[in-house]
């Protein structure tokens, strides 16, 4: 994935960054919920039609499916020469973005998918695929703790 190879050619230099966003979490929130939430997941595939991701653009999991977070592994940042602390500090803004969009989507949909904004974010703060991603697992997990209703779940 370089600029050279023409595969962002389409996205605008600026927006380069915010697409890598955007794409990791449409796909993280997509392996949450099959992972997570395995009932509900058919009905919202249905609803989001979110991408997969193989790993093409990272190494695989044990599902095959590669990790969210390896678009913006060093070696993507480093051919796209995005600065590492812009990255970090931009997606700080983002993960906070995230957790207003998931809380928000989840209020309106998740009653039909019998899970909340709360079971999501727990779910997610316990998953050690998100955890062990630094920094942006870790920065992602710090969003959700703040944005997150404390308490037991809802279920």
């Amino acid at each position: 994935m370089s600029p050279e190879d023409g595969n962002l050619s389409h996205v605008p230099r600026a927006q380069v960054p915010l697409f890598l966003f955007s794409t990791l979490y449409t796909v993280l929130i997509d392996q949450t919920m099959y992972s997570h939430f395995p009932a509900a997941y058919p009905r919202f595939r249905r609803q989001t039609c979110y991408p997969k991701m193989d790993g093409t653009a990272g190494g695989a999991g044990t599902m095959g499916h590669a990790s969210p977070f390896s678009v913006l592994h060093v070696d993507i940042r480093r051919s796209l020469a995005l600065d590492i602390e812009a990255i970090v500090a931009s997606w700080t803004l983002y993960a906070a973005f995230i957790c207003s969009d998931l809380e928000e989507w989840f209020d309106e949909h998740g009653p039909e998918l019998d899970v909340s904004w709360r079971d999501l974010g727990a779910a997610m703060l316990h998953d050690s695929d998100i955890a062990a991603q630094e920094p942006f697992g870790r920065l992602l997990a710090e969003a959700i703790r703040t944005a997150v209703p404390h308490g037991t779940t809802s279920r």
